[in-house]
C-alpha cells in the first residue's frame, strides 16, 4: 500500500510528527496529499501539529492586559507565519528571501507571541515560564535584531524592530561603545521631551515610541549588566529580558478581581528623571575632593 493509500486519519497522525516545512512538501506531492493537509474540513491536523511545536498552548494564553484569546483560534494561518518567521531568521542571508511588504507580516509574527503567552503564578516556578518566550528568545539571538537594525527600514519596520528589540534585551550591537553612546545621545536629549509626546516616550497620538523605549531600555540595560567591547554572549538573561515580560497572575484569584487583581487601575502621579547617576556621582566627589 502506497502512503496517500493509507486511512486520512492515519496520514494525518504521521503528519503530525515532521516539521511543518515537511509537512508542506508532502502537500506538494500529489493532489490526495494537499486534499487532506489544506482541504479538510476540520482544523484537527493543525491544531496537532501547532501543538506539537515548542510553543505555548494558544489557550492558555492572556494577553499583556490578562485576557484571554478569542475563539476559533486560526491555527493553520498562525503556524504557517510562525514557521516562515523561522525560516527567514535562521537563514544565511534573510534579506535573499524576505518578499517585498514581508518584513511586518515576520516582525508581528514574534510580538504576537512574546505579548500572548500563559501567565506565570508568584510562586517562580520554573515549569511557568513560557515556550513563546523561550523559542523567541532562541531565534533572536542568531543576530536577526542587529542585522535590521543595520539596514534601511520603513517607519513601520522601525518601530517594529525597536519593540521587539525592548522585549528582546541585549543583542551583541548593545554591548558595542558607538550603539550605547547612540542611546545616550537620545535618552538624555531633552528635545525628545515636549507637550506634544506628553514629555516621554510617546507619539503625538498617545501610542509607544517604541525607538525611545528602545533607547531608554538600553541605557538602564547597561547599568545593570556589565558588558565590554566587543565581549562575546549568548543571551543575556536579567531583570529587563525576554523571561521577564511574561505577565504574572496569582493563583486562585476571586473571577470578580481578575482584571485587577493587582489593583493598578485608577489614576497615577508618576515622575521620571532620565540621568546617568553615576555621573552625578562623579561630578559629587570632584566637587568635593
Amino acid at each position: 500500500m502506497k502512503f496517500h493509500e493509507l486511512p486520512p486519519e492515519i496520514v494525518e497522525e504521521i503528519l503530525v510528527h515532521i516539521d511543518p516545512t515537511d509537512v508542506a512538501q508532502v502537500a506538494a506531492s500529489c493532489s490526495v496529499m494537499r486534499e487532506i493537509i489544506y482541504c479538510s474540513e476540520d482544523s484537527k491536523l493543525w491544531r496537532d501539529l501547532y501543538l506539537a511545536q515548542p510553543f505555548d498552548d494558544p489557550r492558555d494564553c492572556v494577553s499583556e492586559q490578562g485576557q484571554p484569546r478569542a475563539d476559533p483560534i486560526p491555527w493553520k494561518s498562525e503556524l504557517q507565519r510562525i514557521i516562515r518567521a523561522r525560516i527567514v531568521v535562521c537563514s544565511e542571508d534573510p534579506w535573499s528571501i524576505i518578499k517585498p511588504g514581508e518584513l511586518v507580516t515576520i516582525l508581528n509574527s514574534f510580538l504576537n507571541m512574546v505579548c500572548c503567552v500563559p501567565p506565570r503564578t508568584l510562586d517562580e516556578s520554573l515549569e511557568d515560564l513560557s515556550s513563546n518566550l523561550l523559542w523567541v528568545a532562541a531565534m533572536l539571538r542568531l543576530g536577526f535584531i542587529d542585522l535590521l537594525e543595520a539596514s534601511t527600514l520603513a517607519t513601520e519596520e522601525r518601530r517594529l524592530i525597536a519593540r521587539l528589540h525592548t522585549y528582546y534585551g541585549l543583542t551583541k550591537m548593545d554591548g558595542k561603545r558607538i550603539t550605547r553612546v547612540k542611546s545616550r545621545a537620545y535618552v538624555y536629549n531633552m528635545r525628545h521631551y515636549l507637550p506634544d509626546n506628553d514629555y516621554g516616550p510617546f507619539l503625538s497620538d498617545g501610542r509607544v515610541d517604541w525607538e525611545h523605549m528602545q533607547a531608554l531600555h538600553h541605557v538602564v540595560s547597561m547599568h545593570l549588566v556589565s558588558l565590554n567591547e566587543d565581549e562575546e554572549f549568548e543571551y543575556a538573561v536579567f531583570p529587563l529580558s525576554l523571561p521577564y515580560t511574561q505577565i504574572f497572575m496569582p493563583r486562585d484569584v476571586p473571577k470578580e478581581q481578575k482584571d485587577d487583581w493587582a489593583g493598578v487601575n485608577g489614576d497615577w502621579a508618576v515622575s521620571f528623571c532620565f540621568c546617568d547617576h553615576r555621573d552625578l556621582l562623579s561630578e559629587y566627589l570632584l566637587v568635593f575632593l
